[in-house]
């Protein structure tokens, strides 16, 4: 009886301190959430100063990513779920791909319609009139 009564402290405290992390991750994941979605924002304004983003694409992720803020303050204000998070998190993944994709877009459109690439930058080289022989 003596080892029960000893041994039963000692589990419940085991159990409540192992309990502690996942109830602190749950808050600190939820920080993290916030400090994603703020980068993200950055991240938006950083690639229409620098041009990488146009206005419109802008303007489009902004929204999404104010939506994002919104539904963070109300998943917030009762504690968020795992589900909550998840959502979050796809949501934030989602956003993050389209900047990625519409940069990567930007960028590309600004080396269309160019007389050559990385691979062929020398087509119009003035060596190519003299082949075949002197011609006046």
């Amino acid at each position: 009886m003596k080892t029960f009564l000893f041994a039963a402290p000692i589990a419940l405290a085991a159990a409540l301190i192992s309990a502690t992390p996942a109830s602190a991750a749950v808050w600190n994941s939820g920080q993290q959430i916030n400090a994603q979605i703020s980068q993200l924002d950055r991240q938006i304004s950083n690639a229409q100063r620098s041009r990488n983003l146009n206005q419109r694409d802008a303007q489009q992720l902004s929204r999404q990513v104010d939506q994002l803020q919104n539904l963070s303050r109300q998943y917030a204000r009762g504690g968020f779920s795992r589900t909550e998070l998840r959502t979050l998190g796809n949501r934030i993944d989602s956003v993050k791909s389209q900047l990625a994709a519409k940069t990567r877009d930007s960028r590309h459109d600004d080396n269309r319609g160019r007389d050559h690439d990385r691979r062929d930058n020398d087509r119009h080289d003035s060596r190519d009139n003299n082949r075949g022989g002197n011609r006046r």
